[in-house]
């Protein structure tokens, strides 16, 4: 399997004003690593999102970054499959939903959105989705966003942290070779983009490669004048047979 891949963020304005970090959160696991390589279970590629008012929506976005390595360095624990990942992701957030609640609340101290693109040896990709984060497909022509919108209002509904009452969105794409999957946190889409807008960064002609195609995304993103943590994560589907 051969992937290229490009990814871009900048710390929000609004946590850069209050001295707070970044806190969207990535994972690009591919053959570059050898422990991805001696796995042979396919690419795996995320974007997490800790959930703003969550005291520790950082830590809860970086969990999932962390057990997602395990995926590759835990075999026997995670059947390479979609339900082995699924359960993965679960394990995850039922983890993080063990830290407690908010004093006073029924809101969990670790919430964060993700979308995770595992690109399968099976020649399929699977996407895991929960939260405002977005993924969507990308032809070369037209865009297709892929993942729902758990939100009611201005507030997530669905998020990693939540607990067993987590839905794990889980849709299936038969990517073809020179198409790609667009990831990216809502510091691009509500709060700067459409899914149009995607499009249209996409096919400009700067954007040469997935890493200059990320790198365009979140530029404009904040010069479109979002205020959140921008995170955008492009990946081209280059070959399924190595």
């Amino acid at each position: 399997m051969e992937t290229l891949s490009g990814v871009k963020w900048f710390t929000g304005k609004n946590h850069a004003a209050a001295g707070k970090p970044y806190e969207d959160r990535t994972a690009m696991l591919t053959n570059r690593a050898a422990l991805v390589a001696r796995a042979g279970r396919g690419h795996l590629f995320a974007v997490m999102d800790g959930v703003g008012d969550a005291p520790r929506g950082m830590n809860a976005a970086q969990c999932l970054a962390d057990w997602l390595k395990d995926f590759y360095r835990k075999p026997g624990d995670h059947p390479a499959t979609a339900q082995g990942l699924r359960q993965l992701i679960m394990d995850c957030n039922n983890e993080i939903n063990g830290w407690g609640m908010i004093e006073g609340t029924n809101r969990p101290l670790g919430a964060a959105a993700f979308t995770v693109a595992w690109f399968s040896p099976e020649e399929l990709v699977h996407i895991f989705h929960a939260g405002d984060t977005v993924g969507m497909r990308f032809d070369d022509k037209e865009i297709t966003r892929l993942t729902p919108q758990d939100v009611a209002g201005r507030g997530i509904v669905n998020y990693l942290g939540c607990g067993e009452d987590m839905a794990i969105h889980h849709i299936p794409v038969k990517l073809a070779v020179g198409e790609s999957i667009v990831l990216v946190s809502d510091g691009i889409i509500p709060k700067a983009m459409r899914t149009h807008d995607v499009r249209d960064v996409l096919l400009d002609e700067e954007a040469v490669d997935p890493e200059a195609a990320a790198r365009l995304l979140a530029e404009r993103a904040r010069a479109r004048g979002s205020l959140d943590d921008i995170t955008a994560m492009v990946i081209e589907l280059e070959a399924w047979d190595e």
